[in-house]
């Protein structure tokens, strides 16, 4: 007689974000676009937020600059900022 155990299979881990191949421009402009919609959802202007951004040396200064906006969803704004720190500074950001 033979028993077969069932082993469940390996979950394969998703390594796309944190693989150095993934470039930061493909998380950059979506969380760019987040952001200019929090700052005015019926015509959102990344124009506006590429000015700020620009002038800017290091992250610190540039999450700064986006800090004194005056957002209308202001959670949203904190948490993209947060997420935009995170790439500029370590080049991986995550949504939890």
């Amino acid at each position: 007689m033979i028993l077969l155990l069932h082993t469940p299979a390996p979950r394969p881990t998703d390594r796309r974000l944190a693989c150095p191949s993934v470039d930061r421009g493909r998380l950059e402009d979506p969380l760019k676009r987040v952001l200019a919609w929090s700052l005015s959802p019926d015509a959102p202007e990344r124009e506006s937020l590429e000015e700020k951004l620009r002038g800017e040396q290091d992250a610190a200064a540039a999450v700064q600059a986006l800090q004194d906006l005056p957002y209308r969803y202001e959670r949203t704004a904190a948490k993209c900022r947060r997420m935009l720190w995170h790439l500029y500074t370590s080049g991986f950001a995550s949504f939890s």
